[in-house]
């Protein structure tokens, strides 16, 4: 279990969370200190399975490589957010996101954005936006942000952070993709860099 958590960077809330398992006895069992029943592990099972740890014979556990999860229906966005939160809160980092925008259409969805902002900014963690040229509508601090040229702006948005990648595709149907590869993300994030780098920065705000 402990090992399968740290595939996917969890903490032991966010395994309990994720499973619906109470957290004193996630951590009761990694101690050693308690059994846990057949109905919880099947619990504890499917959602590490859910998010791509595969059980090998023994004690082995491995990501399937390359991880891919899909989100679709209405939730899907507060999804997205759950994940890139449970990638970065314990360690930090940076999140790099190509084609941002930030003018949700719905008022839940601008509600969600600015909690997630708070509770990056609280676990340390940052994000690179790049929105489109003359775009002001900013929830998050004005130094996360930089403008791509118009002709290079897509609305469909693709975020890397850890060692995922999402893309956000705009349909219909809506649907996310979240891919978990160390270099895909590697090599993406090296594109955004140079995309950063190039990029305008909006006027005012300190710099």
């Amino acid at each position: 279990m402990r090992a399968a958590r740290a595939l996917l960077n969890w903490s032991q809330q966010g395994l309990a969370e994720k499973s619906g398992v109470d957290k004193r006895l996630i951590t009761a069992a990694e101690n050693g200190k308690r059994t846990v029943r057949q109905d919880n592990v099947t619990r504890i099972k499917s959602a590490l399975e859910d998010y791509g740890v595969e059980f090998l014979e023994g004690d082995g556990v491995r990501l399937k490589a390359p991880f891919l999860r899909v989100l679709e229906g209405d939730n899907q966005y507060e999804q997205l957010l759950d994940d890139i939160y449970e990638t970065v809160k314990d360690e930090g980092g940076t999140i790099s996101i190509f084609s941002a925008g930030e003018g949700v259409p719905t008022p839940e969805e601008r509600a969600l954005t600015e909690a997630h902002i708070r509770r990056l900014i609280a676990c340390e963690a940052t994000e690179r936006l790049l929105v489109c040229e003359g775009d002001t509508d900013f929830l998050a601090p004005h130094s996360w942000y930089r403008w791509l040229k118009r002709e290079h702006y897509d609305p469909n948005s693709i975020m890397i952070y850890g060692d995922k990648m999402a893309l956000q595709i705009w349909g219909p149907p809506d649907s996310t993709i979240i891919i978990h590869n160390p270099l895909l993300a590697r090599a993406q994030r090296a594109l955004f860099d140079i995309a950063w780098d190039t990029a305008i920065i909006p006027p005012g705000g300190g710099y």
